[in-house]
C-alpha cells in the first residue's frame, strides 16, 4: 500500500511513520516545511504524481494557546489545509483519515498509541483484520 502522511514532524505523524515503515509499505511523509497543505497549487501536483492509496492527514496548527492570537494561521492550516487535502485525496481516489486532535494521547504509552493507531485504521478498513 502507498501511504502519504502530512505532519510527519509531529507526534502522531512520527508514530505512523514508524508503523508503516516496519510494515514495509511505500511511505511518503512530509513535514510542514516539505509540504504546505495551505497551498493547493503546490499540493495537488504532488498528490497526483504520488497517487497514494491512503492519506493520513496529521498536519495541524497545534499551539492551542497561540491560536486565539494567530487565528488566521490556525484557520489556514486546520480548516483550509484540511479541505485542500480532502479535495486532493478525492481527486485521486485515495482514502483519507483526518485527526482533529491527539491531546487525549499525550499521557499514553507508545504501546497504547500503536494499538490506538491500529484500531483507528481498522475502523476505516485500511488494514486487514
Amino acid at each position: 500500500m502507498k501511504v502519504l502522511i502530512t505532519g510527519a514532524g509531529g507526534q502522531l505523524g512520527k508514530e505512523f511513520i514508524a508503523y508503516f515503515t516496519a510494515k514495509g509499505d511505500t511511505l511518503y511523509s512530509f513535514t510542514r516545511k516539505e509540504l504546505d497543505v495551505t497551498d493547493a497549487t503546490s499540493l495537488n501536483p504532488i498528490m497526483k504524481s504520488l497517487k497514494p492509496d491512503l492519506v493520513l492527514h496529521c498536519a495541524a496548527y497545534t499551539k492551542v494557546d497561540a491560536a486565539e492570537e494567530n487565528w488566521k494561521e490556525a484557520y489556514a492550516v486546520n480548516a483550509l489545509g484540511t479541505r485542500n487535502i480532502a479535495v486532493a485525496s478525492e481527486v485521486i481516489g485515495a482514502k483519507l483519515v483526518y485527526f482533529s486532535t491527539i491531546m487525549y494521547l499525550m499521557e499514553c504509552k507508545r504501546v497504547i498509541i500503536t494499538n490506538l493507531i491500529k484500531q483507528i485504521l481498522l475502523m476505516y478498513m485500511v488494514l486487514p483484520s
